[in-house]
């Protein structure tokens, strides 16, 4: 007995159907992990405009890592507006300490803070 041509077309549909189902989270993940990416290197893509060097204060320590693997993470406090920010850095320091912080503002309106190495004196020789 022949198959029609409806029954066939049916059972394709039905196949289609189920694979499109397992397939749409995965198509979805991707979609997600790309488009973070993209929005992460579009936000730091732009050029730094500006520089300010600032003296701050150290008031926690929330990630101290296990053997020195990865940089420990700061709360620090701002000297100028007294805003808290965190800073990464793979030198242990001391809450209350001082140390000296880089504000970088960006095209895109972007500000970032970084750690200044000791010794150093111009924008060229902080991380990037």
């Amino acid at each position: 007995m022949p198959i029609s041509f409806r029954n066939r077309l049916a059972f394709r549909l039905e196949l289609w159907r189920r694979l499109v189902d397992e397939y749409a989270v995965g198509v979805a993940l991707a979609v997600g992990i790309v488009s973070a990416m993209l929005v992460a290197g579009f936000r730091y893509d732009s050029t730094v405009v500006k520089y300010e060097r600032l003296q701050a204060v150290v008031v926690s320590i929330y990630e101290v890592p296990l053997k020195g693997f990865s940089p420990s993470h700061y709360m620090v406090k701002l000297s100028d507006s007294g805003q808290l920010v965190t800073i990464e850095d793979r030198q242990l320091r001391e809450v209350g300490s001082v140390i000296k912080v880089e504000r970088r503002t960006r095209k895109n309106g972007v500000v970032t803070y970084h750690l200044v190495p000791p010794g150093c004196e111009t924008p060229d020789c902080a991380a990037p």
